[in-house]
């Protein structure tokens, strides 16, 4: 038998890519041969989390479906340097910022060798009161990454993140802006003090980012949302483009959301996929008029997801959804996937009837409708005999209340219940 060094390089590199997920195979055959390096280099650090300094928590994790390195900042700078190819690997990039963090040392120099970086995810707390007062340098080097035209797709959770550094992300389709805080004076700079000076346009020329999927969810990041759909150029036109947004997934805390939902809705003529997840407040109220009869002809996916709390002495277990749901049903619409999910807390015996009109409101009004998912997890004060009640209750909710959603022909009905002991 021949050796595996005797092997073609295309039949070396078909057993490299069939390793892609297994990072300590990858690592040995980095180690056994010099040849394979830059095979094993593409997926080790095709994916990188930045943090300050070790910890056996954080060896490697899963980020987006791929193996995930971890890289302690002090050292890494230096890898680069000397090995200047490996920043051509790195796709997806999660920085943790620390608020010990020694912004003006060797952050920027990992940062500004980093120039292939489609997938950036930032989140942290930026000392000095956010990110107006930090460092020159360190302010040009995360401007550097989150305007590079490899740039897709951004996740931010910095507080007083400028809204017109986004003007520089010409290539930006996917927006996520999640757990911050902003003054207003501090994100609505002048452009000239944000747009990352190597990237040598004016702002009038300027391709502003056109997103196919926009996230927002807790803080402040509802209002910012709202500031980001109204931000205008100095032409007068938008900042952002959600015209063609296709993917809107919301987490509404406060009922001010729901404004910012139905803005949001109305601005895009594509939207498929709206995702609404409930926070500290319960119902569903106005979700079929923040839905306008242009997107009634495109959507096709609605996901629900909320926790009920019913210790808090409410009384609609389902939210308003089925209310939500008759509205539309009285409604031209193209839905084709509806899923559901419900976290109850404190739940007790006998309220798992309130399904049953689940099963009225869906069965009528909705012509394009194939699949449908519900996945309920409730929680009860530990009681052996409470929980055999519940699951044994719970199981039956298909047979017993969802009798037209289980037995269609023309609909695949996937139910997933779950109970747990708090």
């Amino acid at each position: 038998m021949s050796s595996f060094a005797d092997c073609p390089l295309e039949v070396i590199e078909v057993v490299i890519d069939l390793l892609w997920d297994d990072l300590k195979a990858l690592k040995a055959c980095s180690q056994t041969c010099t040849a394979l390096l830059p095979l094993c280099r593409k997926y080790i650090f095709q994916s990188l989390r930045l943090v300050t300094s070790p910890d056996r928590y954080y060896s490697t994790y899963q980020y987006g479906g791929h193996s995930s390195v971890m890289v302690i900042r002090s050292n890494f700078w230096q890898v680069l340097e000397t090995n200047p190819t490996i920043s051509e690997y790195v796709h997806t990039l999660t920085y943790c910022i620390n608020a010990r963090d020694p912004l003006n040392g060797d952050i920027p120099r990992v940062l500004e060798r980093l120039h292939h970086v489609r997938f950036f995810d930032v989140a942290g707390r930026i000392p000095k009161a956010g990110s107006k007062q930090t460092p020159q340098r360190f302010r040009d080097a995360l401007l550097h990454v989150v305007q590079s035209h490899s740039i897709t797709c951004l996740t931010i959770s910095v507080d007083d993140f400028p809204i017109t550094a986004f003007l520089g992300c010409v290539n930006l389709t996917d927006l996520s802006i999640f757990d911050l805080y902003f003054d207003s004076a501090d994100v609505e700079q002048e452009s000239s003090n944000v747009i990352f000076s190597n990237l040598d346009v004016k702002v009038s020329d300027i391709r502003v980012p056109r997103l196919q999927s926009f996230a927002f969810g807790q803080a402040m990041s509802g209002q910012y949302a709202m500031r980001l759909l109204n931000a205008k150029c100095h032409n007068g036109g938008p900042m952002l483009d959600f015209t063609n947004v296709r993917t809107l997934s919301v987490y509404l805390q406060e009922d001010l959301d729901f404004t910012v939902v139905h803005a949001l809705v109305n601005a895009t003529n594509k939207l498929e996929t709206l995702r609404y997840q409930l926070g500290d407040f319960i119902g569903y109220p106005s979700i079929s008029p923040s839905i306008n009869k242009p997107s009634l002809s495109t959507l096709k996916r609605l996901h629900l997801s909320y926790e009920f709390d019913i210790s808090e002495d409410l009384t609609d277990l389902v939210c308003g959804i089925c209310k939500e749901f008759g509205i539309l049903s009285r409604l031209p619409n193209v839905i084709e996937e509806i899923t559901i999910e419900a976290l109850y807390v404190y739940v007790s015996r006998g309220e798992s009837c309130v399904w049953g009109m689940l099963d009225t409101v869906l069965s009528n009004g909705f012509p394009m409708l194939r699949r449908v998912s519900l996945d309920i997890l409730m929680s009860i004060m530990w009681d052996e005999w409470m929980e055999a009640g519940m699951k044994e209750e719970v199981a039956e909710i298909p047979t017993r209340y969802l009798p037209w959603l289980s037995n269609s022909s023309t609909i695949l009905f996937s139910f997933s219940p779950d109970v747990m002991e708090l």
